[in-house]
C-alpha cells in the first residue's frame, strides 16, 4: 500500500511540475531592419529576362528582404529552389 502511494505521489509531481524547455534559435526573426537584397532583371529586346546574379550567400540567423524588380512588359517568372534548401537537412524518401 506505501509503495503505491509513492509510485502514485511521484507520478502525480511529475505532472503538475512545471517544465522549461528553452529552443536554441539561430538568430532573431524580428530584428529590424532587414538587409535588403536587390535583383533587378532587365529584359532584352526580344523579352528575355537577364539576370545578372547566379547565387546569393545568406548567413543563418540574419534577416533578409529580397527585392526583385522588372519593367514587367513581359511574362515570365523566377524559380529559386535552392534558397530554403538546407544542406544539413536534406531529406530524400
Amino acid at each position: 500500500m506505501i509503495h503505491d502511494l509513492k509510485t502514485t505521489f511521484c507520478v502525480l509531481a511529475f505532472l503538475f511540475t512545471p517544465l522549461v524547455v528553452e529552443a536554441q534559435v539561430g538568430g532573431s526573426l524580428v530584428e529590424f531592419p532587414p538587409l535588403d537584397i536587390s535583383l533587378e532583371i532587365p529584359e532584352t529586346a526580344d523579352g528575355k529576362p537577364v539576370v545578372s546574379m547566379d547565387s546569393i550567400e545568406l548567413i543563418t540567423g540574419e534577416y533578409y528582404r529580397l527585392n526583385v524588380t522588372s519593367s514587367g512588359e513581359t511574362d515570365w517568372r523566377l524559380e529559386m529552389p535552392d534558397l530554403l534548401k538546407t544542406p544539413i537537412c536534406e531529406w530524400s524518401p
